[in-house]
């Protein structure tokens, strides 16, 4: 559904004001099962990839002096580093995240990769997996050389590469021991539902990435 409309990810939008009538049947009574609607509407939040997000409390985020960038103007790795000090002089640690599953560091290294690529395709990871180009790219090296920059920076804490993000990660999170969150997009919604439901409303967007 998020690639119905074009809209700032930092909004909500009510999807059901907009769908036509194919999205309608589609959905059925889907569009309005109970607990899914708010304010007699279906909310999304808009973004153009689910996974390798960075989920972060905008006010918190903003208060370390960087505004959240629009829709396709991802911060800087430097930019991140300088925060580090300024979420710490407010209590937090500015990333928290569960390095210990695999699949948290694969998709951002797989996400990374293809957006150096010159061209869509061929998929440069399988070619290189195949055997049939080189590794020694840059391509393939500088997303590893901005992981270990911004970890040796602690952008987030050193126990991130120990723990799981489904549990552990995601609890730091919502405690509010971090502004944001290396995240993967599943387990986000239940999360915010469920423990931090005043974050992220109509009325306050406030969890955004």
């Amino acid at each position: 559904m998020a690639t119905v409309v074009q809209a700032d990810p930092n909004n909500m939008v009510a999807i059901s004001d907009i769908w036509d009538e194919d999205w309608e049947r589609w959905l059925g009574r889907a569009g309005e099962f109970l607990g899914g609607t708010v304010n007699g509407k279906l909310w999304i939040a808009s973004l153009d990839a689910q996974t390798e997000c960075i989920w972060v409390y905008k006010d918190l985020f903003e208060q370390c002096g960087v505004k959240v960038p629009p829709a396709g103007q991802p911060l800087t790795v430097d930019t991140l580093i300088s925060m580090v000090e300024p979420a710490s002089q407010l209590g937090y640690d500015l990333l928290t995240a569960g390095f210990m599953e695999p699949w948290v560091i694969h998709g951002y290294y797989f996400n990374a990769v293809h957006q150096l690529q010159p061209t869509d395709t061929p998929d440069v990871l399988l070619q290189a997996m195949e055997g049939e180009i080189s590794w020694q790219q840059d391509m393939f090296a500088l997303p590893i050389q901005a992981f270990a920059k911004m970890h040796n920076a602690r952008v987030w804490k050193e126990e991130s590469l120990n723990i799981d993000y489904q549990v552990s990660s995601v609890e730091r999170w919502v405690s509010k021991k971090a502004i944001g969150l290396w995240a993967n997009g599943d387990w986000f919604v239940t999360a915010v539902d469920e423990y931090i439901p005043k974050e992220n409303t109509p009325d306050n967007p406030n969890v955004v990435t």
